[in-house]
């Protein structure tokens, strides 16, 4: 498989993650967060696959500081995209718990 199979695979599973939580914690369908959760986990193999050429690539025919610039931009994609996924199912989490609330009673024990 390449690596935008990969993707494919990877944000169609983020994205089924996503709506699933979504939809139970808060009951609602967010359809610009669900493309962007797509795009982001997509994005991760390509990270990936970025991070790996600077590795193993081929210095032959380009600028002697190529190698460096591929693996840096393969670190930004893969830290934004697994920071927006994690954020946002965190958030599907965090936002259907309910804060404890405090009991009504005075000082004196009489409500």
């Amino acid at each position: 498989m390449d690596t935008t199979t990969i993707g494919i695979a990877a944000g169609l599973i983020c994205t089924a993650v996503y709506v699933s939580l979504h939809l139970y914690f808060k009951k609602t369908f967010d359809l610009p967060h669900t493309v962007l959760v797509f795009l982001a986990a997509f994005s991760m193999p390509g990270g990936v696959g970025l991070i790996m050429a600077g590795y193993y690539g081929s210095a032959s025919n380009l600028p002697s500081s190529w190698r460096e610039h591929v693996v840096v931009a393969g670190i930004v994609a893969l830290g934004l995209a697994g920071q927006y996924v994690v954020s946002r199912l965190y958030g599907c989490v965090q936002s259907a718990r309910k804060p404890a609330t405090i009991d009504a009673k005075s000082d004196d024990g009489v409500s």
